[in-house]
């Protein structure tokens, strides 16, 4: 019965790390994208519109 309950620790040692490194990476990808998303929008707010001129009339 000992050993059953050993395997059972390490058994919620390996989840309990594997949910850590999940979390970091969600985390991480997560700041990333936002990072992209502000630095996006930025470079398509600076367009600034051409005018035309007609110079038939």
């Amino acid at each position: 019965m000992k050993r059953k309950k050993k395997k059972i620790q390490v058994t919620k040692w390996i989840l309990l790390i594997s949910f850590t490194i999940l979390f970091a990476r969600l985390i991480y990808a997560s700041i990333n994208s936002w990072n992209y998303h502000k630095t996006h929008n930025n470079n398509t707010i600076t367009i600034t519109p051409t005018m035309h001129l007609n110079n038939n009339v």
